[in-house]
């Protein structure tokens, strides 16, 4: 959660807090003190500080509302949705596990995106793989493809999964022409 949530759920917390107490101490008051509290309202500089501070409330709300909305769901993938309820995983597992099935490999994965479709239960992934120059990319892509599809379905449990991987040849070091 970032500093800006943290500060609107905070005033926010304080808010509701506030309203609940005012509510709560409004709800316990003699019936004559409160006819003059309410007395108060008639003037109308009384009335706009009042509607400016609903108001206020108002924008507070819809900004967390919005922002909940927003980021509810943004990190995670649905693995199953039904009417009983959903099954979230989160992203960034998906994408370690790609990359770790590459790194099994011995390569380095420079970039692992994953998407479930749970409609049609099925994954895309998609990797990008820095390797040297010499080495078979066909029968390496096979391994690949194939270690990736094996450690996403133990992962998630769908065995429809279809992996795209593109190669990024590997600049020649230059420590290993040095004498």
């Amino acid at each position: 959660m970032g500093t800006f949530k943290r500060v609107i759920f905070s005033v926010m917390t304080v808010v509701l807090i506030l309203l609940g107490a005012i509510f709560l101490s409004v709800g316990l008051m003699k019936l004559d003190m409160l006819f003059d509290i309410l007395y108060y309202l008639q003037n109308p500089n009384v009335r706009i500080g009042v509607m400016v501070v609903g108001g206020l409330l108002l924008l507070f709300a819809i900004i967390v509302i919005v922002d909940l909305i927003i980021s509810s769901n943004s990190d995670y993938e649905y693995l199953k949705e039904d009417e009983a309820g959903s099954v979230l995983i989160k992203r960034n597992s998906l994408e370690h596990t790609v990359k770790t099935a590459v790194e099994s490999k011995g390569l380095e994965a420079v970039q692992a995106g994953v998407e479930i479709l749970s409609k049609d239960e099925k994954i895309n992934a998609k990797t990008k793989v820095q390797v040297d120059a010499g080495r078979d990319l066909s029968l390496l892509s096979e391994e690949l493809k194939s270690e990736i599809r094996k450690a996403l379905t133990e992962l998630t449990g769908l065995s429809d999964v279809n992996v795209d991987v593109f190669f990024e040849k590997s600049e020649p070091s230059l420590e290993g022409n040095k004498r």
